[in-house]
């Protein structure tokens, strides 16, 4: 399966302040490399973008203020509504990422520690406490959380994910 060759950050949902910056919630596993990155694509939702060099970016409560090169005050900001912030994937892993990430994991299969076929992962869901997997089997769907004591193993090679869901998980949408 091929590496995806930008990795998506998040999306621009509003602005701050006066001076240009924008607000983005960065996946929790992406923040340490997010802060050390100099370079950001901007993009309408998925293509591969236009680089943008960072000004700035510092964290703000649970989201960091970015303030883009070029983008001097609030109604620039504002232009930059509703783009997908991606990264390079190798200017991650130099700022020290590790994968796989989000996008790596589309399209693999999912199974139990078992050997129970689950589904195959079709989207990958950020949120602060952290990743949920969406697994489809057919028409049936799970959400798989991230955690590790649920999440096994993630085997791009083969891909597949081995998981141990609690009792009653994969049951919760039928």
């Amino acid at each position: 399966m091929p590496l995806a060759s930008r990795i998506r950050l998040g999306r621009i949902g509003s602005v701050h302040g006066l001076q240009g910056e924008i607000r983005l919630r960065v996946p929790a596993p992406l923040e340490g490399a997010f802060a050390g990155l100099r370079r950001a694509y901007l993009a309408p939702d998925g293509e591969e973008g236009r680089p943008v060099p960072i000004d700035s970016s510092r964290r703000h409560g649970d989201v960091f203020l970015v303030k883009f090169q070029g983008v001097n005050d609030r109604n620039g900001a504002e232009e930059l509504r509703g783009l997908d912030v991606l990264a390079a994937r190798g200017d991650l892993e130099e700022a020290g990422a590790a994968g796989p990430f989000p996008e790596d994991l589309d399209g693999i299969r999912v199974e139990t520690r078992e050997g129970k076929p689950v589904g195959v992962l079709v989207e990958t869901l950020e949120y602060p406490a952290g990743a949920l997997y969406r697994v489809l089997d057919g028409e049936k769907e799970h959400l798989i959380p991230g955690a590790p004591e649920i999440v096994l193993s993630i085997d791009l090679e083969s891909g597949r994910m081995i998981i141990a869901p609690p009792p009653g998980l994969l049951e919760l949408n039928e």
